[in-house]
This record gives C-alpha cells, sequence and structure tokens, in this order.
C-alpha cells in the first residue's frame, strides 16, 4: 500500500509540474483541473486502491478460515508416546548390553506366565527386559530373561541371554508383529541351555495414547528337549 501511494504521490508530483508549466504558458481555459480538484482526484484513486487491498486481505483470511476448519483436529495418539520411547532407546543403545541394567525401567519389562514340558510338566513364571538394539539402528534386541519353574520333579530356574529380532508389524493399526529368539544362559536341569523361539506380539487398545501388548510365545530349549507355551503382557514393543 505504501508503495501505491508513492507511486501516486509521484504520479502527482510529475502532473503538477507538468500543470505548472502548462499554466504560465496556456490560459486557466484550456482545461486543467484547479489544484483542489486534482487533490481530491488523487484522494479518491488512493481510496480505491485501499479498499481494493482490504477486499483482497478478507478473502485471503475467509480462505486461511475455511482451510484451518477443513483440517480436522488432532487427538493425542499413541505415537507421541513411542516418539519418547524410541528417542529413549536410541540413548540407551549407546551402552554396552550388560550395562544397561541399571537404565531399566517398568515399561522395558515383560512379565510372562506358560507352561513347560520336558522331564514333565512345569508352570513357568519368567519375567524378561527389552534393553533395547544392540547398537545404534539395528534391528535385533537385547532381551534378558530369568524364569522360575513348579510343579513335576525339582524347581527349574532358566537364566538367558536373548537376542530378539521383530519382523514387521501388519493389520489393522500394525497390531500383529511377529519376531524370533535365540539366545544361551544357565538352566538348571541342564546346566546350560540355549533358546530358539518363535512368537508374536498383538495390541489391544491401539487407539489409546497407551496401548497394551500382549505376546504369544512357543520357546525351546536345546533344540525343543524342552518345550514351553508363554504367554506376556507389555506396555509397549
Amino acid at each position: 500500500l505504501r508503495r501505491l501511494i508513492r507511486q501516486e504521490l509521484q504520479r502527482d508530483s510529475t502532473g503538477r509540474s507538468t500543470t505548472g508549466t502548462q499554466t504560465e504558458s496556456t490560459p486557466p481555459t484550456l482545461g486543467v483541473l484547479p489544484r483542489d480538484a486534482n487533490e481530491e482526484a488523487r484522494l479518491a484513486r488512493i481510496t480505491a486502491m485501499e479498499d481494493e487491498l482490504q477486499r483482497r486481505l478478507d478473502a485471503l483470511q475467509r480462505l486461511e478460515i475455511e482451510r484451518r476448519a477443513a483440517v480436522p483436529s488432532q487427538a493425542i495418539s499413541p505415537t507421541r508416546a513411542v516418539g519418547a520411547d524410541t528417542s529413549a532407546q536410541g540413548r540407551i543403545a549407546t551402552v554396552p548390553v550388560f550395562q544397561r541394567f541399571s537404565q531399566t525401567t517398568t515399561r522395558d519389562l515383560r512379565p510372562f506366565v506358560g507352561v513347560g514340558g520336558g522331564d514333565g510338566t512345569q508352570a513357568i513364571l519368567s519375567l524378561r527386559a527389552d534393553l533395547g538394539p544392540l547398537t545404534p539402528g539395528s534391528g535385533f534386541r537385547f532381551v534378558p530373561e530369568l524364569a522360575l519353574g513348579f510343579g513335576s520333579g525339582s524347581t527349574s530356574v532358566l537364566a538367558l541371554a536373548n537376542v530378539q529380532y521383530p519382523f514387521g508389524a501388519f493389520g489393522g493399526n500394525n497390531a500383529i508383529q511377529p519376531y524370533v529368539t535365540v539366545g544361551a544362559g544357565i538352566f538348571s536341569p541342564s546346566v546350560l541351555a540355549v533358546n530358539t523361539s518363535v512368537g508374536a506380539s498383538l495390541a489391544l487398545g491401539s487407539q489409546r495414547a497407551s496401548p497394551l501388548y500382549t505376546y504369544v510365545e512357543l520357546q525351546g530349549l536345546n533344540l525343543f528337549n524342552y518345550t514351553r507355551l508363554m504367554v506376556g503382557v507389555s506396555s509397549r514393543r
């Protein structure tokens, strides 16, 4: 608007100097407008430009209001919590795997229950911790496990250092995510144990800000000489 007004003022100044020159050599009867008439014409042009500019601004404001009204408000989604978890997992990934226990939180824990067979049937209580990727950006995760078995025979004790690889999730809202696990550790009936497991996690209430995940897993110890069917739960994957 200032630029347009300056142009009008310059045009008016030029017109005035031209008019003054004509006035010196030409009688007023040749059609030169009086000074008051020139001023009124200039003000009328400026007023018209201001009205046009205001009309365009109003149109832009209406378009912006319509655009905002067309975008639905975004409710709080689980991705926010996941983003925070991802950042924390990125930091813990820089710590050597066996030094991460001091940084474990309740959200890292996965309690499991199940039933096992081998030398006899036992009820299994297990606690695992997802301590993040082995290295930053790695798809392999460090998931140690401690389990106790009660029932037939003596109480069994299992302590494993597991590496888990989750595959891509699928289904509505990425509801199902399969994974495989391998590991090794101490097992009371046979002293040493090699773990091979397959399972999947299922998202429950994935539309909530804090969804719950359940796990179903078939665990085979020492090439499935001891087989366990496990079910677990976690507040995050």
